[in-house]
């Protein structure tokens, strides 16, 4: 859902725009005119009211996500400030919410897993050479970020040169490293 809005000084929505008018479940003749603190008395003294006003106030331009709790909905808002009052590009971006906060919570799992399991992910940039773990890493074998030759180097002597063939390939097919090796503790 995209629309656009104009309101002027007074916040009165000479807007005519059918997927604004859409999403209000408002019809144009009961929206055109009228006042939008009127129309949406929810939104007085929230966020979207503050940095509507603030985008007058300062004559800037203001982008900013919003819950409309009414609605159910996220929005993103970006606020002009014109001669006659704001103009509101408005887009709906609840299911990209809803993806962030599922990949959030499946983030969160997986930290667990690796906790109880005393198990980490890492990474390495192929750039700067420099692999990268997650946060049980340091528990693990007290490594968290720095040289990939200083990672490789905490793995056990007979897993290393496995280790170091399987980044060397990685590296050149652009593929995924997939094994089992076995890392020294820090206390050895």
């Amino acid at each position: 859902l995209k629309g656009c809005c104009d309101l002027g000084f007074a916040a009165y929505a000479p807007c005519d725009n059918d997927r604004v008018v859409e999403a209000a479940g408002i019809g144009k003749e009961d929206l055109l005119g009228k006042c939008i603190w009127d129309v949406f008395p929810d939104t007085v003294e929230s966020q979207f009211y503050i940095e509507v006003h603030r985008t007058v106030a300062e004559q800037t331009v203001v982008q900013f996500e919003y819950y409309y709790s009414s609605w159910q909905r996220w929005f993103e808002n970006r606020v002009y400030p014109s001669a006659s009052g704001v103009s509101i590009l408005t887009t709906e971006i609840t299911e990209g919410k809803r993806a962030e906060e599922a990949l959030r919570r499946s983030e969160g799992r997986l930290q667990l897993a690796l906790t109880a399991a005393k198990m980490f992910v890492w990474e390495l940039d192929y750039k700067t050479g420099r692999a990268v773990c997650s946060e049980v890493a340091r528990e693990v074998c007290g490594f968290r970020e720095g040289a990939l030759d200083d990672f490789i180097a905490l793995t056990h002597p007979d897993d290393r040169l496995d280790l170091q063939q399987a980044v060397q390939q990685a590296i050149t097919q652009g593929t995924p490293i997939s094994m089992d090796y076995r890392i020294r503790s820090p206390e050895g």
